[in-house]
């Protein structure tokens, strides 16, 4: 596999990095400038130097296609480290992990602190997270490299506070420029969403009243996507596992060949492959394939603004900027005093649930800040729902879904 130019002034900068002595260092790239194959790159020439190394993402596409990369690029096979699979006794000199598996701290003492002398993270916006650090703090001898498309994180942590430098960044406008990326267009179409209601989560729209807006819209959307959409592949993102669901039966409705995705679909690589084949023409999932997919967003500065057709309208009037951002104090203030149902308890945890869970193991911390309560608020309200969730060492976990940590 040939490397492009951009690849290899990368794979040099971290090296140089390295050598003067800034162990802890980031590479930024756009989504579809090879990433992983420059991390593939790093990992042959730390092998080649001596060195085991570790490779660390929170999803199974992602320690997959990084398998796949490295074997491709280097020659190198890699063991896994990921639920009853583990790396403890192979002969392989890298390692590809789970960070949900290697959060624990019984599963990292399984082996020697300085067992291995680099460690490459993926989607290294997440660094900062407790399950990162946790992981990051016991091989702290180790030198690391951060990988990401957005250096930017929704609780504003600054990255700075963990690496040491940005050795390479690659901007999107340069790689579509370049020709390596294809520029990005937008179509409009005749919806007024009314966005009022709609509170604010880490300067994000939160996702559950965002679905609540939304839905009553669905039909018209699309209705919409059959003018623009019957001759493409398309992939749809929403707010919500529910509504992504609903979506898709819409679709189906309409004519699609639609098919839905999501973190716990049993099928989700088959699906994935389906689609990529051409069996399907629309794909809906509800922030699956944000990350190693298709991300890239700028670090924009909110702006309050009433959804009409065709072009959206300032605020003027100041009722957006009354409601105020969720968690600030003009929020709070304009919040209800009313008693929580038990109803609204079991919906607000999953709520928050699913929006933490989009990108790193969920911790009772990050569902108290998204739902600006306590976390004695949020151990009380998981203890309520012990057959749907459970809570060990800080963390959050599906029962369904429990993961063998040790």
């Amino acid at each position: 596999m040939q490397a492009r130019d951009y690849q290899i002034k990368a794979r040099d900068a971290i090296h140089d990095e390295w050598a003067q002595g800034r162990t802890r260092t980031m590479m930024v790239l756009p989504t579809g400038c090879g990433k992983t194959i420059v991390a593939a790159g790093i990992t042959k020439d730390q092998v080649d130097a001596g060195e085991r190394v570790l490779f660390v993402a929170h999803r199974g596409e992602l320690l997959t296609q990084a398998m796949d990369k490295i074997k491709s690029v280097s020659g190198i096979d890699c063991a896994l480290e990921k639920a009853e699979n583990t790396s403890v006794g192979s002969l392989f000199p890298v390692t590809v992990g789970s960070i949900q598996t290697l959060c624990w701290t019984s599963r990292l003492e399984r082996f020697e602190p300085d067992h291995f002398g680099t460690i490459i993270v993926d989607e290294a916006h997440h660094v900062m997270s407790d399950s990162y650090q946790v992981m990051l703090d016991y091989f702290g001898g180790a030198k690391v490299l951060g990988m990401t498309a957005t250096a930017d994180r929704a609780d504003k942590k600054s990255l700075s506070e963990f690496f040491d430098s940005c050795a390479f960044e690659y901007s999107m406008r340069k790689a579509i420029t370049d020709g390596y990326l294809v520029p990005i267009k937008a179509q409009m179409i005749p919806l007024e969403l009314d966005l009022t209601k709609v509170k604010m989560s880490q300067g994000d729209y939160s996702l559950g009243d965002t679905a609540h807006a939304l839905e009553p819209y669905l039909e018209q959307i699309a209705e919409q996507m059959t003018k623009y959409c019957m001759d493409r592949k398309t992939v749809v993102f929403l707010p919500l596992v529910k509504i992504s669901q609903e979506f898709t039966a819409i679709l189906n409705r309409c004519g699609f060949n639609a098919i839905e995705v999501n973190g716990n679909s049993p099928d989700r690589e088959q699906i994935l492959a389906d689609f990529d084949a051409g069996y399907y023409n629309v794909l809906c999932n509800s922030m699956l394939l944000t990350e190693s997919s298709l991300r890239e967003f700028a670090n924009i500065k909110p702006v309050n603004f009433w959804f009409k057709y065709p072009v959206h309208v300032l605020d003027g009037s100041g009722e957006l900027e009354k409601m105020g951002a969720e968690g600030s104090q003009k929020g709070n203030l304009s919040k209800s005093s009313k008693r929580v149902s038990p109803e609204e308890r079991m919906e607000s945890i999953y709520k928050a649930f699913e929006a933490c869970s989009l990108n790193e193991p969920v911790t009772v911390k990050d569902m108290a800040k998204y739902l600006d309560v306590s976390e004695r608020t949020i151990r009380t309200r998981v203890g309520e729902m012990e057959n749907e969730f459970y809570i060990k060492s800080g963390f959050v976990f599906e029962v369904k879904n429990k993961e063998k940590g040790d």
